[in-house]
């Protein structure tokens, strides 16, 4: 099984999930990490609100090559506003027919509302993309803390791969 586990970072939680996830994968077969950047790192205050109340405004730095080799599609990010980060917003609108991909998505959070909002809004731009087999981790910012625990749950939803 190849696998591709695509990440933003904002504090750096993401970033040690999302090496965590990348070194379970690995045990099921080949996995590589991507971090998404922005294309402007002097980014304009103006220009960085505005982005993440339209995401669309955001420019990615660029994507991950060829999407279709991998069977899984890992994908993190930080929850800003009830809503992923911009960057993988226009990550996952950029992905084509993910009818026969099996896609994890993981999200760290601060405040639970703010999570399942962010659930709810990818779940549906992920379906959108033809994506059936979807495998979802809501971490809040506390339990992200905890390696133990992080860990087990990470073994869990790599799991469910099959």
């Amino acid at each position: 099984m190849k696998s591709i586990v695509v990440y933003y970072s904002h504090s750096g939680n993401t970033s040690r999930i999302a090496r965590m996830y990348c070194e379970q994968l690995k045990q099921k077969g080949e996995a590589v990490l991507f971090e998404l950047e922005h294309r402007d790192r002097q980014r304009h205050k103006i220009k960085h609100l505005l982005a993440r109340l339209m995401p669309k405004l955001t420019n990615l730095a660029k994507m991950p090559g060829d999407i279709d080799k991998y069977d899984v599609i890992c994908i993190g990010t930080p929850v800003w506003g009830g809503k992923p980060a911009p960057l993988a917003i226009k990550f996952i609108t950029r992905l084509k027919n993910l009818s026969k991909k099996k896609v994890i998505y993981f999200q760290v959070y601060g405040m639970e509302a703010s999570s399942e909002k962010s659930t709810e809004y990818t779940r549906s731009l992920l379906v959108k993309k033809g994506c059936v087999n979807i495998i979802e981790d809501d971490i809040s910012w506390f339990d992200a803390r905890d390696e133990a625990a992080l860990l087990e749950r990470i073994k869990e939803s790599v799991g469910k791969l099959g």
